[in-house]
């Protein structure tokens, strides 16, 4: 049991530090850069509730880990606001940021619009996933494993801004990001002698997603409703 919670806190703590090292350059140190990079409100919100979702994942982990599972129930009940506001401004920013590559005509209105498939099903993922996870509660092997795939998608461009990754195409993103995936089969097969099914069912649902939006953002019938939404 010790080291199972070991496992998933340190897992944890690593989501954490891709998160920072991804975005510490433009968000968290951009104080330190020659040109800093003009922030909008709206961005500073949604970094803010990113960053509290991050430290609140990490301190949950922690207070298992201790046995202070009351306080982590009790804490987890703020996830859930948490959890609606992170979503509700992700969906706001991506939408903002589309309404403004699309002003510019510099830029390939399909391609901006093929674009806001990414947002768009990263919130459905984690929404689903989170949801679940709540919902199973009760069951902490379940709870804990749905709540950090969730996680995953949401780190995912973080991952993408790494020196190393910035260059490569975004399955590349996706495949590094699903090495964390593989992480906790193996954990799973170390434990169990099998991978556990959630696993299985999050991880399937997080590698569909991240085979759909390509497809999804490329399709006519998404384009339409992109355009559409967009006015």
């Amino acid at each position: 049991m010790g080291s199972d919670r070991m496992f998933f806190r340190n897992l944890t703590l690593v989501l954490a530090l891709l998160a920072l090292a991804g975005f510490g350059p433009s968000y968290y140190f951009r104080s330190l850069a020659d040109t800093p990079a003009q922030l909008t409100t709206l961005m500073h919100w949604h970094g803010l509730a990113f960053s509290l979702w991050m430290l609140l994942l990490v301190l949950q982990a922690f207070l298992v880990n201790n046995g202070k599972l009351q306080w982590h129930r009790t804490l987890g009940y703020s996830s859930v606001a948490l959890a609606a506001a992170m979503m509700m401004l992700a969906a706001a920013l991506a939408f903002a940021r589309t309404l403004m590559w699309l002003s510019d005509p510099a830029i390939d209105s399909c391609e901006v619009l093929a674009f806001l498939a990414i947002p768009a099903t990263t919130i459905l993922t984690f929404t689903g996933l989170y949801s679940a996870a709540i919902a199973l509660r009760e069951r902490p092997a379940i709870h804990k494993r749905l709540m950090l795939i969730a996680s995953f998608d949401i780190v995912t461009p973080a991952m993408a801004r790494l020196p190393f990754m910035v260059e490569l195409s975004a399955v590349w993103h996706y495949v590094a990001i699903d090495l964390l995936l593989v992480a906790i089969a193996a954990h799973d097969w170390r434990v169990f002698k099998r991978v556990h099914p959630a696993t299985l069912v999050g991880g399937a649902v997080l590698l569909l997603s991240q085979v759909g939006r390509d497809w999804l953002s490329r399709s006519d019938s998404w384009l339409a409703f992109a355009e559409w939404l967009t006015g």
